[in-house]
């Protein structure tokens, strides 16, 4: 087996994107956080071309290494431009964030926050094809490596699981959002790459159904008596949507970033009626008959 240079762009190019991971905060955090990408994307990629080899075709086996190729590059340039940018992760929320956002918030999230940012991802990709031309290294494993490396593996896991198990929760914090994961869940989920994005695709899919049932659901037309009052309600309701919401970071107060399709498409469907949605202190007195923000 041979592990050529695709395989050592596939191992480099989740490590330099964990560099802006919100788990690499603080030097103790992103030695940790980068120490276990590197030591488990070694292992995944190396029983990735451990399969490969049992395959006879060379034309099979160079279409999957391609495969492979794009989709570690693709998947780590996300990773790095969603972490850089708006310090988030891959993870289940983001797709089904992206499967629920319109055209109109795709279209701004593009043109406000991609664009201007092309030249990064363009310099990303030039600089992964230029080291696949320049780069010539192909390491040829015999049999004494394999069982070495192997042994590492099972070393290296072992310890892991060890550590794991006297890690008090599984999980390991410091402050603020510099949480690294040691629990096994927290460890395929943010940590392995390929495997937490797999994951991450994976579990978005398998609830993709409910959400639409959810989606649906929101977005059928109300009634046309729902803001009706009767004897029998409530003279004053009010709803907490969350202690540390802000508008400034709500796509449908004008943030580029879409993550408020549920409201924006009830914006679109409901700009007549007198809907309101607040973001009002509580230091402050509610007023009682009239807007508290800006209405949709």
């Amino acid at each position: 087996m041979v592990l050529d240079n695709r395989f050592w762009l596939m191992w480099l190019a989740p490590i330099v994107a964990g560099l802006f991971s919100p788990y690499a905060r603080g030097l103790k955090c992103l030695i940790a956080y980068e120490v276990k990408i590197a030591f488990y994307g070694f292992v995944v990629l190396y029983l990735f071309y451990a399969l490969f080899a049992l395959i006879k075709s060379p034309l099979v086996v160079k279409v999957l290494r391609n495969t492979l190729l794009g989709l570690s590059l693709l998947f780590a340039l996300i990773n790095f431009f969603l972490s850089h940018y708006f310090d988030m992760l891959f993870t289940p929320n983001t797709i089904d964030t992206i499967l629920a956002t319109n055209s109109k918030e795709s279209h701004d999230f593009l043109e406000n926050m991609v664009l201007p940012h092309s030249g990064v991802l363009l310099g990303a990709l030039s600089f992964c094809v230029l080291f696949l031309y320049v780069v010539r290294v192909n390491v040829r494993l015999s049999r004494k490596i394999h069982a070495t490396l192997i042994a590492m593996f099972i070393l290296g896991i072992s310890l892991h699981v060890i550590k794991l198990a006297g890690t008090s929760g599984g999980v390991m914090e410091d402050k603020g959002f510099s949480r690294i994961p040691y629990g096994v869940n927290e460890t395929i989920q943010r940590v392995i790459p390929l495997v937490r994005e797999g994951h991450a695709i994976y579990t978005s899919l398998k609830e993709y159904s409910n959400n639409q049932a959810i989606w649906q659901a929101i977005r059928e037309p109300l009634p046309k008596d729902y803001l009706k009052v009767d004897s029998d309600s409530v003279p004053n309701v009010v709803l907490i949507v969350g202690e540390s919401a802000s508008k400034n970071f709500m796509g449908i107060y004008g943030y580029p970033v879409p993550n408020t399709p549920f409201l924006s498409d009830l914006e679109e469907r409901e700009r007549e009626s007198k809907i309101y949605l607040s973001s009002q202190t509580p230091f402050r007195p509610l007023p009682t008959r009239s807007p508290l923000s800006k209405s949709y």
